[in-house]
């Protein structure tokens, strides 16, 4: 994969109107959720954004399919199309939607490229603070702070392994918190909403998260290829990076880290996970 098949500051552009179309709906009183069949929320940011990417991808590469959240079809129709299909978008046009309700500001848009089973573009936007993460796994990784301003390169930190940052979930919390202040005490852990944990830690503003409860292939896809591509990892409790053929569209437990030499087994036992 190469940048001549996708221009990373096109992709940024069409995840920025996706953003604009998710804003537009933030505090708007007409907004309102419905439950899912999963019972997760969906609302009118959620579907404004897919339409937007729905009608826009395609311009960028004719003809590619595109694997969302908010497709409307059945799993079974995804699951298959992620099986089969050797290049393919796979979107979360509003990954926190939990958090978008409760104006947290902790939600994002996320766009993968998916080229034989794996990440190899990703594409985070968070709407509100207007910073969006990019990476091709040949070009390297990105962040743009500002619409139309420059792409900069961006790489993963080194760890304390003592006084390290951990990022946990902000809405989905399972008491990660608690025991991994029990085994690191001088560890510091902020909750944080949607994939933005992971391109945080891709950029060097943290350095590890662990996600005990279940997550979906488009809450993980883009960001796994800007962490990996930034440095870092994400693995699952096994030690395998994350894989997407597995016939479902639920991720395994994972642990993600920027730091290569992080002891993430250690991390996990102390953790008793």
């Amino acid at each position: 994969m190469s940048q001549s098949l996708v221009s990373l500051p096109a992709l940024v552009g069409v995840a920025r109107m996706a953003g604009a179309r998710v804003m537009h709906w933030y505090k708007n009183e007409e907004l309102r959720a419905e439950a899912k069949r999963d019972e997760s929320p969906v609302t009118q940011a959620d579907l404004a954004a897919h339409e937007l990417l729905a009608a826009e991808l395609p311009r960028l590469l004719p003809g590619v399919p595109i694997v969302s959240e908010e497709g409307g079809v059945e799993a079974a129709t995804s699951i298959r199309l992620v099986q089969e299909e050797s290049c393919f978008w796979l979107i979360d046009p509003l990954d926190g939607t939990r958090d978008f309700l409760s104006r947290t500001g902790d939600f994002s848009v996320n766009i993968a490229l998916m080229v034989d089973g794996q990440p190899a573009i990703g594409c985070v936007l968070s709407p509100t603070r207007g910073v969006c993460y990019v990476a091709d796994r040949n070009e390297g990784a990105f962040m743009q702070n500002a619409p139309a301003s420059q792409l900069l390169p961006i790489h993963s930190r080194a760890a304390d392994q003592q006084h390290f940052t951990c990022l946990v979930s902000r809405s989905h919390l399972h008491g990660e918190d608690q025991r991994l202040l029990a085994g690191y005490p001088h560890a510091i852990v902020k909750r944080v909403g949607s994939a933005l944990k992971y391109v945080e830690i891709a950029a060097g503003a943290a350095d590890v998260s662990v996600r005990n409860s279940p997550t979906s292939l488009w809450d993980t896809a883009a960001a796994q290829c800007v962490l990996e591509t930034s440095g870092g990892k994400m693995l699952d409790f096994n030690g395998e990076p994350l894989r997407y053929r597995t016939g479902t569209l639920i991720n395994p437990p994972f642990v993600a880290f920027g730091d290569a030499n992080f002891p993430w087994s250690e991390f996990l036992k102390k953790l008793s996970l």
